[in-house]
């Protein structure tokens, strides 16, 4: 594919996020084979966005603009001075700073498409206070550039120079206002603070000011207006559905501008004071965890697979070791982006694309992933073996009370070893009492259940993020219903913090949306997001379907056995010796079975399957949708496309955070 990456000066050879450490390890090409020893941490990064008008006398009066300019810069200067707090008092929650080619490193981004008056001035006055810039664009560069005479188009073409990433999308002239409304739409993307230079009045027209500032209060970006009539004038507007602030004074606004920067920025538990000890600590228990290679718990987190291989009659060997985070998911990861081995596929997408979005997501995503895993195994094995034990318990018991009833004619001239084995027998109940006391403790106390949750959740928000990013990045709304808000709301979690500051890091492609880079995406979103999702849900509602019954016949035929065992010690006259024996088998077969109905309910293996064929079947509704979706040039498709990633990525979000609700109720408990 011949797909134009436009030209840039970049703070890395590949990505403006990539961490200094890594950027020594990159292979010639610029692939990262980066092997952090922990979970990597964002780079510290704050998303300005500008929209505003441009001088036209026949809309509204030309704005004082050196008054108007000075008040921008002001609210940038201060925007830098409280980002520069958050950097020096939080040091250790953040990457250290990328430092760019001429020495700068804030981590401050200016997200513009530098069109004539506002977006130019407020860009000219972020250059002189360090801010990175990056650029959207409604149309490719030739064609927006028929937008300005000779002076606006020399301002232009010096500060687009300047960007770190311009993002040329695929509108047209034949679509103007649909155009500057998709690249309005892409810019509110990647902003966390919104500076507008408006005039206050309703929208007047498709893709202007106001509809950007309406959709920006919408999503609920904080928003500073600078009023264009009066320009020493500015307020923060939020959306209705915000909390109501009475705006008192400049003073009042500067204070509420530095709390909406900290809390941009800082995560929820740190912001509160201390409040949220457990989600802190938690937080800093994730960014402490090292790559496993072998424990005394290693084997234990390889039961559940090999339990789960031999009830659907595929054993395999117990695996004793943990596979190498970083190299198990780079694997998968190239194969989603450049097709499998094999296939004869060719890449995707241009190849500084690819490298732009595993440098920036794959290390977060591969560590999360891997350590979800991790402690989804061990959880599991662990409620495995609590009711394995508890049955296994109940045997011991039963060989201890039933014994002399059962081989006691084998033993009546060896009394000394009929005392010996039952000796044995009540060491070995107490041991298995002990082993249950043990895992349910230390897998408590260790968290392995949250955790598991946690890494879970934040490992799918980086995964389908990074299949997001190559269209400019999608508006993530989290929404909880009201009867759920008791498990909490994600948005407000360590979790959601650090995907976010990963997002922020990465930033924009440096890319022309031309058609077969479309052609590209929707083949990406098609065979790596919705056939992976699919094949996984699929292959999931068949191994655990599986399990699931299995486990279903097995109680129910325990039950019976148990019935029939009854029956004969009831009605029939057994052989002497054989008393204990059925009496073994009523009380132990039983107690099986509630093993197996316990491992069935801890599991949730009948609800996980439901969910794995209810998302089969909208996957295969939305890979028909995709596949229906056009790549012509000039059409704005990538907005088709966009809507398309964004309802695929709401979905796959909303059944997180379900499989999350289910979950959260099953920690590790005694089975009493």
């Amino acid at each position: 594919m011949n797909i134009p990456v436009t030209q840039t000066r970049q703070i890395s050879p590949v990505t403006g996020s990539s961490n200094p450490t890594a950027a020594e390890e990159r292979s010639a090409d610029g692939a990262s084979d980066w092997q952090p020893t922990k979970p990597p941490r964002a780079r510290l990064v704050l998303r300005v966005g500008v929209v505003g008008h441009r001088p036209d006398p026949k809309k509204r009066p030309d704005p004082d603009v050196p008054r108007l300019r000075e008040t921008c810069r002001k609210l940038l200067l201060h925007i830098r001075d409280n980002f520069a707090g958050v950097a020096e008092a939080h040091r250790d929650l953040f990457e250290e700073p990328v430092i760019a080619p001429d020495g700068s490193s804030s981590g401050l981004r200016l997200i513009s498409s530098l069109a004539e008056g506002s977006d130019q001035w407020v860009a000219a006055e972020a250059e002189k206070l360090g801010y990175e810039l990056q650029v959207v664009l409604p149309f490719e560069r030739a064609e927006y550039e028929k937008d300005f005479d000779a002076a606006v188009l020399e301002e232009h073409r010096r500060l687009r120079g300047l960007a770190t990433a311009v993002f040329e999308l695929d509108g047209s002239r034949a679509r103007e206002g649909d155009s500057y409304l998709a690249a309005g739409r892409v810019l509110l993307n990647q902003t966390d603070l919104l500076v507008a230079l408006w005039d206050g009045k309703d929208p007047q027209g498709t893709g202007g000011t106001g509809q950007i500032v309406s959709e920006a209060l919408q999503r609920g970006i904080p928003t500073l207006w600078v009023n264009w009539e009066c320009p020493g004038e500015w307020r923060i507007k939020w959306g209705a559905w915000r909390l109501l602030r009475q705006q008192m004074d400049l003073d009042d606004d500067l204070r509420t501008l530095t709390e909406e920067v900290v809390a941009l920025l800082v995560p929820p538990a740190a912001n509160r004071n201390g409040e949220n000890a457990a989600a802190e600590n938690a937080r800093e228990q994730y960014f402490a965890e090292r790559q496993r290679t072998w424990t005394p718990f290693t084997p234990l987190a390889g039961v559940w697979t090999c339990f789960r291989d031999l009830v659907r009659g595929e054993p395999t060997p117990l695996q004793t070791s943990v596979p190498d985070f970083m190299s198990a998911n780079r694997n998968d990861w190239r194969d989603d982006w450049r097709g499998r081995e094999g296939a004869e596929l060719k890449p995707r997408l241009p190849e500084p694309i690819i490298q732009w979005v595993e440098n920036s997501y794959l290390p977060h995503y591969a560590w999360a992933n891997g350590l979800s895993v991790y402690y989804a195994n061990l959880y599991r094995s662990s409620f495995l073996l609590i009711y394995l034990m508890g049955a296994f318990a109940v045997l011991l018991a039963l060989f201890v009370t039933g014994f002399q009833g059962f081989v006691g004619g084998l033993l009546e001239r060896h009394p000394g070893v009929h005392h010996a084995a039952e000796i044995i027998f009540i060491i070995g109940e107490v041991s298995g009492i002990s082993l249950i006391i043990y895992l349910t403790w230390y897998g408590r106390t260790r968290r392995w259940h949250e955790h598991w949750i946690d890494y879970r959740t934040m490992a799918e928000q980086l995964r389908v993020s990074g299949f997001n990013a190559p269209l400019g990045g999608i508006w993530e709304a989290v929404n909880v219903p009201s009867h759920l808000a008791t498990y909490g709301n994600p948005a407000v979690t360590w979790m959601h913090w650090h995907a976010r500051a990963v997002q922020r890091s990465a930033g924009l492609p440096n890319i022309v949306v031309s058609e077969e880079y479309l052609a590209g995406i929707k083949d990406l979103l098609l065979e790596a997001l919705i056939a992976g999702q699919w094949d996984y849900h699929d292959r999931n509602m068949k191994r655990l379907g599986l399990v699931d019954h299995r486990l279903r016949l097995a109680g129910e035929g325990l039950f019976i056995a148990t019935f029939v065992a009854c029956l004969f010690h009831l009605f029939l006259v057994v052989p002497k010796g054989w008393n204990g024996f059925l009496i073994l088998c009523a009380a132990l077969l039983p107690a099986l079975g509630a093993a197996a109905a316990g491992i069935r309910s801890q599991g949730e293996f009948h609800r996980v399957v439901q969910r794995s064929r209810g998302m089969r079947e909208e996957l295969e509704q939305l890979r028909e949708s995709i596949a229906n979706v056009p790549t012509r040039p000039n059409e704005l498709d990538s907005q088709l496309l966009q809507q398309a990633a964004e309802r695929v990525t709401r979905l796959m979000y909303n059944e997180v955070l379900d499989w999350r609700i289910v979950f959260q109720d099953r920690p590790l408990v005694w089975p009493a």
